[in-house]
């Protein structure tokens, strides 16, 4: 899939993502990567990691998990943006007013009215699902739904395996800390796959904390079990690659159903075929052609048996999975990507009541030769008020 062809710059706004200053696998696949290639394609977009070090005047401020420093600020920051002529869109990739089973004794509800306040007085939330857009339509009518998307370039890894950790079949999962609520059935069935199945391996990646069960399964898997450290951004392939047989277990919270299928998709990509909880993934896979579908242990047992039993089982699910993933989630599609524009230029447009076309051509000579931008005309494009 090609970059769009004859692309008119003046149709599209100028738009600057804000993303906190740590590297994140959510920024990377949310923001920075589907910026990448918009660039590549000829649309004026740029990323930052501090509000105030933006130099040019965007039409459009993408907001990725807010990053402030004081909840107060949150407000005033839509404020001083909007002051600017500026329409601002927050993205999300999980219902933020939830917290997840495990992080109960982080929840501050202060934080989470705060939230409230971003969404509703934003111009536009985007979001990775549209069973998160219609929760999220709670707190605001203009919600959009980008889907997560795979770059296949970056999933072009060495064929010759030496990198792998084991040459065996591995059954494996990986996420943050919010999965080990998800991951208990894990210390269960793990060790009965084990002894049936003596010459394969199993991995975890970026647990994070080290619970009861997990304590106990290092004991009863021994060096069977596979604890790659997390990886960057532009690296963490290498260890979703360590795995042929991919577990995706979610528990039936109202959380995890906010959540996207960002494991299939990156599974599906290595040509792993997975096994997942019902919760959410059966909105994607299609049992037994791209996947499997869990709904109880034995189902469990019963699936994972079956695909470390036959290898041409493995591929055939493995590759279809592939194959449907590269057509429907690539950030190269230039139909995704006008997406994407679109609703950044439908929300400027809303909130200014013009059409971009006609604003862009009668501005046309503030922005700076060759870049596609307006300047600053005082220092930085935002107040330095601090927060990012």
């Amino acid at each position: 899939m090609g970059a769009a062809k004859h692309l008119d710059p003046g149709l599209w706004p100028v738009v600057t993502a804000v993303l906190p200053e740590r590297d994140n696998g959510c920024d990377w696949v949310r923001v920075v990567n589907p910026f990448v290639h918009l660039k590549l394609s000829g649309y004026r977009v740029w990323t930052a990691h501090q509000i105030k070090t933006i130099q040019h005047r965007p039409d459009v401020i993408v907001l990725q998990r807010y990053g402030v420093k004081e909840p107060e600020m949150v407000s005033w920051l839509i404020s001083d943006t909007h002051a600017h002529g500026t329409a601002v869109v927050i993205d999300h990739d999980d219902d933020n007013r939830l917290t997840a089973p495990v992080q109960e004794d982080l929840h501050v509800p202060e934080a989470h009215q705060w939230v409230r306040d971003g969404m509703a007085r934003a111009d536009a939330l985007t979001v990775t699902t549209e069973y998160l857009a219609a929760r999220l339509r709670e707190e605001n009518p203009h919600v959009v739904v980008l889907p997560n998307l795979v770059d296949p370039d970056q999933w072009r890894l060495p064929v010759d395996r030496k990198w792998r950790l084991s040459q065996r079949i591995v059954v494996g999962c990986q996420g943050g800390i919010t999965h080990l609520h998800d991951w208990r059935l894990v210390s269960e069935l793990w060790p009965i796959l084990a002894d049936q199945f003596p010459t394969i391996d199993f991995l975890l990646v970026n647990v994070g904390r080290s619970p009861d069960w997990l304590t106990a399964l290092r004991e009863r898997l021994g060096p069977r079990l596979l604890e790659p450290k997390w990886l960057p951004s532009n690296q963490y392939q290498y260890n979703t690659a360590q795995v042929d047989i991919g577990w995706c277990p979610l528990e039936p919270t109202e959380f995890n159903r906010c959540r996207s299928p960002l494991k299939w998709l990156e599974h599906s990509m290595c040509a792993a075929p997975v096994v997942a909880s019902p919760t959410l993934y059966a909105d994607y896979i299609r049992p037994g052609r791209t996947g499997f579908l869990a709904e109880s242990d034995d189902d469990w047992l019963r699936y994972t048996s079956e695909l470390i039993k036959s290898a041409s089982l493995r591929r055939r699910i493995g590759y279809q999975a592939k194959l449907e993933v590269e057509r429907d989630y690539n950030v190269h599609d230039p139909r995704q990507q006008e997406k994407r524009m679109l609703a950044y230029r439908d929300t400027w447009e809303r909130a200014r009541g013009e059409p971009y076309g006609r604003y862009e051509a009668r501005h046309a000579g503030e922005y700076e030769h060759g870049s596609g931008l307006a300047p600053a005309t005082v220092g930085s494009w935002f107040s330095n008020r601090g927060g990012f």
